[in-house]
Formats: C-alpha cells, structure tokens, sequence
C-alpha cells in the first residue's frame, strides 16, 4: 500500500493519515472475497532487534482496523518480522525508516471462476 500506513513514533497507534487508505483497503478486502486469508506482517529496522513487540502490536492494529471496517477476523494473520526481512538495497547497520514498514502476502486465495458466456451457443 503506498503510501505506507503511519504510526505514531515507537508505537501501535495508527496515525489520522492512514484511514483513507484502511478504508480503501477494507473495501477492497470486503469485495474480494477470493481472498480467504491473508498475512498483515510487521518490519522494522535492527535497531529495534530482540524486540518484537512493536511490530507485532503494529500489525494487530492494522488487524483490529480492518475488523473494525467490517472484515473478518478469521481472514486476518498479524505476523511480526522484525528487521528479518530488510528491502533490498538498505543499509542494515543503520536505523533506516524505509524498513519501518507494514507488509500485506495472500495466504489463501480461491480462484476466480468466469461466468458462462451468454454468447455460447447451444448444442442440439
């Protein structure tokens, strides 16, 4: 989701900027239903390394929005990855922001089905 979901700084409360797009986002989860589960994973940089916590707290939140916005919880999984997963090209021994992220990975998907043709023809 971009732009990235905002906290307030070294804690789970999410940030006035960040419920257009929880609105959006649920909207979008309520009118795909082929996505039966899907994986909310919260990173940060090594500077916050042992500590799991914020990240964890940081995905519940943006768990408990979605929730709250009429999405099933069952159809939610908050992970927390701490600084295991940095992008690419960041440098790991200083505190980068870019790391400080909320990621979003389908778990469960059921394939879309197409809808018969009204144009097939008719067998005889």
């Amino acid at each position: 989701i971009d732009p990235p979901i905002a906290f307030d700084f070294d804690s789970s409360q999410l940030r006035p900027p960040s419920e257009p797009l929880l609105d959006a986002f649920a909207s979008y989860l309520t009118h795909h239903r082929e996505i039966v589960r899907l994986e909310i994973q919260g990173h940060l940089g090594e500077e916050h390394y042992g500590s799991q916590r914020l990240d964890r707290d940081r995905a519940r939140a943006v768990a408990e929005a979605l929730v709250a916005r009429r999405v099933a919880p069952a159809r939610l999984e908050p992970v927390a990855y701490g600084f295991t997963r940095p992008l690419p090209g960041t440098d790991t021994r200083r505190p980068e922001r870019r790391n400080w992220r909320i990621e979003y990975a389908i778990l469960e998907e059921i394939p879309c089905i197409e809808p018969e043709s009204a144009s097939t023809p008719a067998s005889d």
